[in-house]
């Protein structure tokens, strides 16, 4: 899967190909899931996470899942 010409981001004079999701992507249905149950949590089921927590926890898996498909495929997915 290659970026469209003009979707790159040079790092260290490299440029690397940046590929936006689409739509029908399934980790996109994931992430809304996620999103919707910690929502859910905090207003309704009384989870005892604050919100600093909720979102280093959601920030550290998405730099952890860039890391990794950088990693395999050598493109910004």
């Amino acid at each position: 899967m290659t970026a469209p010409l003009g979707r790159q981001l040079r790092i260290g004079g490299t440029a690397v190909p940046v590929v936006l999701p689409k739509l029908s992507d399934a980790r996109l249905h994931v992430a809304s899931v996620i999103v919707s149950i910690h929502v859910l949590g905090q207003t309704v089921l009384g989870f005892r996470v604050s919100v600093p927590q909720i979102l280093s926890s959601i920030l550290t898996c998405a730099l952890i899942e860039v890391g990794i498909t950088f990693g395999q495929r050598r493109a910004l997915v």
